[in-house]
């Protein structure tokens, strides 16, 4: 991630930053600088600018890359939230769904959440067809999906809506891999 961004940004935002951010690579990590990452630090700085952020940086999305990454995340024992900004189609590759769900099952244990994208095609995360965003759809990740809003001159907040930008739409629907938590229990 590029710290000079992220001095502009909150620069820009009159934010104070008291807290650090960190590259560690895992796997030989990656080439270069991403923009989703940048806005990730950004919009996680911002809201909570005395935290001490890590980028795990794992230089690609391949299923073995995104399990060690949270593995090393687990084995070092610095974070206690993990936010991951990527996803696949969770019924087209269910021992990857299974894989991480394990690992933040452990995470919970141990007292760190994991939260994913519950992706950026609506429930139609599989290609077109119906289906849920991996790892996001495990019942031991909190889902996070995007919104769109209004507001006024003056930072009034007007409306709020699920996210849509340029044909992306925040994700979501009913996971096929694993069973309704009990804490779902009664929500139709």
């Amino acid at each position: 991630m590029n710290t000079s961004y992220l001095s502009t940004y909150l620069s820009a935002a009159g934010v104070t930053q008291t807290g650090s951010v960190t590259n560690e690579a895992v796997d030989g990590g990656g080439s270069g600088d991403d923009a989703e990452t940048d806005l990730d630090v950004q919009t996680i700085s911002g809201l909570a600018p005395g935290a001490n952020i890590i980028v795990y940086d794992m230089g690609s999305l391949g299923d073995q890359q995104i399990e060690d990454t949270y593995n090393k995340v687990l084995t070092d024992g610095k974070a206690t939230a993990v936010n991951s900004s990527f996803g696949g189609c969770e019924s087209s590759d269910v021992p990857f769904a299974d894989s991480t769900n394990s690992i933040a099952e452990q995470g919970a244990a141990e007292g760190v959440e994991f939260s994913a994208s519950s992706g950026d095609s609506g429930s139609s995360e599989c290609s077109g067809s119906k289906g849920v965003s991996a790892p996001a759809g495990g019942p031991y990740f909190s889902s996070i999906g995007g919104i769109d809003f209004t507001d006024t001159s003056g930072g009034v907040l007007e409306t709020v809506t699920m996210g849509s930008v340029s044909g992306y739409s925040g994700g979501g629907g009913v996971s096929t891999v694993f069973a309704l938590p009990s804490y779902q229990t009664g929500i139709s």
